[in-house]
């Protein structure tokens, strides 16, 4: 833990983080957010030699985020709740492979979905 300086008043201030997600990621999330907030630190990355992502991962990821953008923007369901259903989905029907291309086709047929429901 890193020392915190102190405060004009001479107090210190703490910061605490609960992780509240936690709870709800299967343990294969959970490990893909470590590794995201490892790659994050390119010093810690270095230290334990993991991959960056090649550019064809770096692509699908944009375009999750594009679609996940969108869920936000244009329906009433949030980013976390879609992506987590679609996560959800993946892990129960393994057979059927678990990449970004899959995640890709699963958010864009849910979210033409959704939006027809909604009527927009």
């Amino acid at each position: 833990m890193s020392e915190l300086p102190p405060e004009e008043n001479c107090g210190f201030r703490i910061h605490i983080m609960i992780n509240c997600f936690q709870e709800l990621m299967t343990d294969e999330q959970y490990d893909y957010l470590k590794y995201e907030t490892i790659m994050e630190n390119e010093g810690m990355a270095e230290l334990l030699k993991m991959p960056e992502l090649t550019q064809e991962q770096l692509e699908a990821a944009l375009i999750v985020k594009g679609i996940l953008d969108r869920f936000d923007a244009e329906t009433k369901v949030d980013r976390t709740t879609v992506f987590k259903a679609v996560l959800d989905h993946m892990g129960q029907t393994k057979e059927e492979g678990i990449n970004l291309n899959r995640t890709i086709d699963l958010l864009e047929k849910l979210l033409q979905a959704v939006l027809n429901e909604e009527g927009k």
